[in-house]
């Protein structure tokens, strides 16, 4: 649909979602091994779950594709502790971090703390956005699960330390891999970041302080910016419609921020720019 609607606009809305269509965001995907990073990468890659079990990530794999309009360069890290050291150096360059973990594998959280910390240590300083993604929600029994998966991600930040002075943004949401649940609220998560990191020049984040989240996400912190945004794309969802035909009806007086706007809701729809 993108490419189509650049096609009959105008050429200021076409040079708008030209610009559009050259975003880019690095990540970083980093976890403990097991806790089903590469379903997840591949889910991000594809859009739809492997069809086969994927073989556990030895060092790091890198890579790119295209989702919803933007460019992700994505490093899968490798999860053992022989690997865990090279996640800082990974994460200079990055713009966001997606840190996996095993809500099944609550024997492992403490484990899991600690590798987080350590690479927070170094990441914070930067103010990296973090999107913790807690996988496995289809291994945890229905009545199990509570409200929105609260139920489940709630003692996963507890266990993880991730409170108000956390140095970076955070966000947490219960996924599956296998089932693909909630991989569209992520995607949106990532093109969020990648305007973001285009609206302040180049980078990403916004410093430290708490995070929050929408929907389905739970987050907790000082900071109420990540829920805004959610709240917001919500709210774009449901003008789009409006929007798109208000450009097809050749009314010139849309403007290129209501058609950014309305690209952007695009993102849990699939659309390939």
């Amino acid at each position: 649909m993108g490419a189509t609607l650049a096609h009959h606009a105008p050429p200021p809305i076409q040079a708008a979602i030209s610009t559009l269509m050259r975003a880019r965001l690095e990540l970083v995907v980093a976890g403990l091994d097991g806790s089903g990073k590469t379903t997840l990468v591949e889910l991000l890659r594809n859009g739809r779950p492997a069809a086969a079990a994927m073989a556990p990530t030895t060092g790091l794999v890198f890579h790119r594709t295209r989702r919803s309009g933007i460019s992700l360069q994505i490093w899968d890290l490798g999860g053992g502790r022989r690997f865990r050291r090279g996640w800082t150096r990974q994460a200079q360059t990055c713009d966001a971090l997606l840190f996996v973990v095993d809500c099944a594998d609550a024997a492992r959280l403490h484990e899991a703390r600690q590798a987080l910390h350590d690479l927070l240590a170094e990441t914070g300083r930067r103010g990296l956005p973090m999107l913790v993604l807690v996988n496995k929600l289809d291994l945890i029994p229905l009545e199990s699960r509570g409200r929105d998966e609260a139920a489940v991600c709630a003692p996963v930040i507890r266990e993880l330390g991730l409170d108000a002075r956390t140095p970076c943004e955070w966000c947490v949401l219960g996924v599956s891999g296998k089932a693909g649940h909630n991989m569209d609220k992520a995607l949106r998560w990532l093109v969020l970041q990648a305007h973001t990191k285009r609206a302040a020049g180049g980078s990403a984040g916004t410093g430290a302080g708490g995070g929050g989240g929408g929907g389905d996400a739970v987050g907790s912190g000082g900071g109420d910016g990540a829920a805004g945004l959610w709240e917001a794309l919500r709210h774009r969802g449901r003008a789009l419609e409006r929007r798109l035909g208000r450009l097809r009806a050749g009314r010139r007086y849309v403007s290129v921020a209501t058609l950014r706007g309305a690209l952007l809701d695009d993102a849990d729809e699939g659309i390939e720019l």
